[in-house]
């Protein structure tokens, strides 16, 4: 069955029913002994796969994934883990990101997870041989826009880039619908085919591109690299372009083109996030959650946060207290 790739080599547990009553989806636990939290699983059309991950990790441990062949869109919402890639690279996942991999059948993929992390991922994936309608025409530019981004000699690719507001709200939606309880499943499956398309829209943008790195390439990235650790600090554009010595006209415009937002919506992305597993996963004020990512004020803190998120730091806290009772 489809929900035993879920569980592939895993140590999670299934669930005997999914919250949602849903025909086809299925929740699984991660084991009391390495952490606490859950995975849950919906299947759609044509090998569609959506899954959400929240778990916070007790003790430090490492899983493996065998590929099946799947393409996954994955968008990193909070945490930290690192990702091996045999024969590839390494990657370390903190900020929020989008990231595209091919994982080819029988392809090693390997988990590395921090003790005392709270982890937030949403993904959709499928069998790149029977692919979901809306996307069928694009499979191959898009395997070979992330082929170009990196390749490992087992076939197995992946790419990267920040996390845009769009794909940060879709994400928010399917972790905590809002819809009535009967219009949960057509919900959920629209906000898939929606991932679904954004991820498959930013990897042709990446393809037609099809630049080669040059300094002011390199200047965004330092610029991100600059922002993941320092998100909440009062720096202005100005203040931020002298310091990676170029124009801020300039260094705005190759940003955007590199990541696909605007250097204030990607450090707004980190803040908000940050805010958003601190509220779930803390009884942290809310007063000092708002200094804390960058805002004087707890109004202002919690009409950005709505306005990213379409729910109050107050109901995203209500639920994150109701989970930690389920678990």
């Amino acid at each position: 069955m489809w929900y035993n790739r879920l569980n592939h080599q895993k140590t999670f547990h299934r669930a005997s029913e999914h919250p949602y009553r849903l025909g086809e989806a299925v929740r699984f636990y991660a084991p009391t002994d390495l952490g606490e939290g859950y995975e849950d699983g919906f299947s759609f059309d044509n090998s569609l796969l959506l899954t959400i991950k929240q778990v916070r990790i007790k003790n430090a441990h490492r899983d493996h994934e065998e590929g099946l062949g799947r393409l996954v869109f994955m968008l990193h919402l909070g945490g930290c883990r690192i990702v091996e890639l045999p024969d590839l690279s390494t990657f370390q996942l903190s900020a929020p990101s989008f990231i595209a991999y091919f994982h080819p059948a029988g392809a090693l993929k390997i988990n590395d997870w921090f003790e005392g992390s709270s982890y937030t991922c949403v993904s959709v994936s499928f069998d790149v041989n029977d692919p979901p309608d809306v996307v069928r025409g694009c499979v191959p530019s898009m395997l070979d826009a992330i082929h170009s981004a990196r390749r490992g000699t087992n076939g197995f690719c992946w790419f990267e880039q920040p996390l845009c507001p769009t794909m940060q709200v879709a994400a928010a939606q399917l972790i905590a619908p809002t819809v009535h309880e009967h219009l949960v499943a057509g919900f959920l499956s629209a906000k898939s085919t929606e991932m679904l398309c954004l991820g498959a829209d930013a990897l042709l943008r990446h393809k037609a591109q099809g630049r080669l790195e040059d300094p002011g390439e390199r200047k965004a990235h330092l610029t991100k690299e600059f922002l993941d650790h320092h998100a909440s600090e009062k720096i202005s554009a100005k203040d931020l372009s002298v310091k990676m010595g170029v124009s801020g006209i300039k260094l705005s415009r190759t940003f955007r083109d590199e990541f696909g937002c605007s250097i204030t919506d990607y450090r707004t992305n980190i803040r908000m996030m940050k805010a958003a597993e601190m509220l779930a996963s803390t009884n942290i004020p809310m007063k000092q959650i708002a200094f804390e990512v960058g805002y004087n004020h707890t109004s202002n803190f919690s009409i950005a946060f709505k306005r990213r998120f379409g729910m109050t730091p107050g109901q995203v806290r209500a639920r994150g207290r109701t989970l930690r009772r389920d678990d």
